[in-house]
């Protein structure tokens, strides 16, 4: 008999609800949303608001050697909690979660590490947390037989919808089943290889309710929504800035790896880049934002966040990149170049 699979931020919010949480959690998968929820929930629960700087220790490994990690969260774990129910101890993308190797941590840490989770006091709760896993590793296997596990990987379109749905609710705004699945189709958080996550979800969600009225429209979400597609430009924009054209090469391949529409992305590459153009003229000219989106026909949200992009770029460089993005049309459909070989000239060239 064929049985639902239950996401493992249901089985959380039952386990805290219950009061069934292990001391030792090994907290895990692509949605860093979630992840901060669960650990921001137990926080939430175990420690009063007045003690909390006091009682939670967060320890990062991209901040400090892993022996250094190591002795500062045994120590951690070993200190008694100050007018709380409990310490929280969170480490965060430690290596070992992924590698046995020496580089990783060293065997004396690892099994002090080991000891000090078998012999955790249950006045502290320690919870590990990081995107990437391997439970065939040390710590891992060490973490999981002491405590538990939870894998929040991406949600399914059931639970995509009740998460939109019950953020809605709150707002007080109606959304219909063929807007939620259009909205949900629009995000395009189903396709693979996708960079589009809750925390873009939430943002998208949010910016929806800031401009309805009672109902979520159709339209709105048409304006509002960062499709996979836009999400592209953005990180195109985004590596730019940063010096890391590399970075937008590998989403570019992501993209048309997984099947993505070449002219698709082509079309919302030459939009983004027109709507940059026009937005930078019109602040250099000193207008407003509200202003602008009214001259421009377009929504507010839309142009606030385009105009955050645009500060990198004179108006002449951006006429430039357009000129660019029109002649990457160009050539693609009349079949001068491979899509694949014209976009990455054009960032190339950017």
């Amino acid at each position: 008999m064929y049985k639902e699979k239950i996401h493992a931020y249901k089985v959380f919010a039952e386990d805290l609800s219950k009061a069934k949480l292990k001391n030792v959690m090994l907290i895990h998968g692509e949605e860093e949303y979630l992840i901060k929820w669960a650990v921001d929930s137990v926080i939430n629960k175990y420690v009063s608001s007045a003690t909390k700087q006091m009682n939670i220790s967060v320890f990062d490994e991209t901040e400090m050697s892993s022996t250094d990690l190591v002795s500062a969260v045994c120590e951690a774990c070993e200190t008694l909690p100050l007018f709380s129910d409990k310490r929280v101890i969170v480490v965060k993308e430690m290596k070992a979660l992924s590698s046995d190797s020496s580089q990783a941590i060293k065997d004396a840490d690892l099994q002090l590490l080991c000891s000090s989770i078998e012999k955790l006091q249950d006045e502290a709760i320690l919870i590990f947390t990081a995107r990437n896993v391997d439970k065939g590793k040390k710590l891992p296997k060490e973490i999981i037989k002491t405590g538990k596990e939870y894998n929040f990987d991406r949600l399914d379109r059931k639970d995509l919808a009740s998460f939109a749905n019950k953020r809605f609710k709150q707002a007080k705004k109606n959304i219909s089943n063929a807007n939620m699945h259009l909205l949900l189709d629009e995000t395009g958080y189903f396709n693979r290889e996708s960079d589009y996550d809750l925390y873009t979800f939430m943002n998208d969600i949010s910016k929806l309710i800031a401009a309805s009225g009672d109902v979520i429209e159709e339209k709105a979400i048409r304006e509002l929504v960062i499709r996979d597609e836009d999400t592209f430009v953005f990180n195109l924009l985004d590596s730019i800035a940063a010096g890391r054209k590399d970075r937008a090469l590998a989403q570019l391949h992501n993209i048309l790896g997984d099947g993505g529409d070449e002219f698709q992305l082509i079309g919302s590459i030459v939009s983004q880049f027109e709507l940059m153009y026009c937005t930078k003229q019109m602040l250099d000219e000193g207008m407003q934002v509200r202003e602008i989106a009214s001259k421009l026909k377009a929504n507010e949200y839309r142009i606030k966040n385009i105009t955050k992009y645009t500060q990198g770029f004179s108006a002449e460089k951006l006429s430039k990149v357009l000129s660019s993005a029109y002649e990457l049309s160009s050539q693609i459909t009349t079949g001068l170049l491979k899509s694949s070989m014209a976009l990455e000239l054009f960032i190339a060239g950017i």
